[in-house]
């Protein structure tokens, strides 16, 4: 994932990669609950994947990607999360 300036995330700012994914800033107080605990204050960025699936990665400040989930049909299905931050 290319991210932009960090003065950039805002909610609703989208851009797109050069391979051409569309990315946008869904939400920059977002939680999420994954089995290593729960991370809050997160950046929410959200990927259209193919028609109906979403690729939703939440960023801490400080530690980088703490979680990456699938959205589809509106359920949220975690995929990977930060096991160890250091």
């Amino acid at each position: 994932i290319i991210i932009p300036r960090v003065e950039d995330l805002n909610a609703g700012f989208s851009w797109a990669s050069s391979e051409g994914n569309n990315f946008e800033v869904v939400d920059t107080d977002a939680s999420i609950e994954t089995p290593n605990g729960t991370y809050s204050s997160c950046v929410l960025l959200q990927q259209l994947e193919g028609e109906g699936l979403y690729i939703r990665s939440y960023l801490k400040r400080g530690i980088g990607i703490v979680a990456i989930s699938f959205v589809m049909a509106g359920e949220e299905t975690l995929q990977s999360y930060l096991v160890e931050s250091r």
